[in-house]
């Protein structure tokens, strides 16, 4: 990718995004598909969205991937030398600005640092407070915890606000953005109605605006069905 476009053009990086199946499609961690493509691709648009399974992964997770829009990668031998060789060879061929994981394996760190070294920014998603790897985040520039990021400030993800910080931190940013227009809407509210409104509607409006609607698509929980 071309330097300058880095440079003058943030809102329009690309995003590879590579999904270890096995390692984060667990029970334990409730991972729902889509959470995962909002996390990784927050920071652009896709250049590349895989998911990586094994040949035990069930024909309706298989289904449920692809009608998502990952491309399915399933391999008879182990997950992680495939995807790591494809997400070095992302890397250094410059499929993508950022290159974005999916896991909580410390194996892909060498990938990780390949990808650092050659310029790309890289985003490590760990599926759940449990499964973060200190390894794979401390490699990455930035990091996100499912269940943590919030969708709502993505040109300050893109413009790199965030880079470096951690999940909390952008959490905590990302919640006071929107606590922030809620209050804008709360004024514009008061003044078209020619009210003054107490504080408890003020708490009221605010409570209603932040009850965000959840995507009512259900979890496909994968190896453990």
């Amino acid at each position: 990718m071309s330097i300058l476009r880095r440079l003058y053009d943030p809102l329009n990086r690309s995003v590879a995004l590579f999904v270890d199946g096995p390692n984060v499609l667990r029970e334990e961690f409730d991972v729902d598909l889509d959470d995962v493509r909002i996390a990784g691709e927050q920071f652009g648009h896709p250049a590349m969205r895989r998911l990586y399974l094994d040949e035990h992964a069930p024909s309706g997770l298989i289904q449920a991937a692809e009608a998502r829009g990952f491309e399915v990668i399933v391999t008879s031998s182990d997950v992680d030398v495939r995807l790591s060789v494809d997400l070095t060879r992302a890397a250094v061929t410059d499929k993508a600005d950022i290159i974005a994981i999916v896991s909580r394996d410390a194996d892909f760190k060498p990938a990780i640092e390949v990808a650092n070294d050659h310029g790309q920014q890289t985003v490590v998603v760990a599926p759940g407070v449990d499964g973060r790897s200190d390894a794979l985040r401390n490699a990455a520039t930035t990091q996100i915890t499912l269940g943590e990021h919030r969708e709502g400030d993505t040109a300050a993800y893109s413009q790199g606000q965030y880079q470096g910080e951690t999940a909390h931190d952008a959490k905590t940013g990302n919640i006071t953005h929107q606590a922030n227009q809620s209050q804008d809407q709360s004024v514009a509210e008061q003044a078209e109605s020619h009210t003054n409104m107490s504080e408890d509607a003020d708490s009221k409006v605010d409570s209603e605006s932040n009850a965000e609607t959840t995507d009512d698509t259900p979890t496909f929980v994968g190896y453990d069905n």
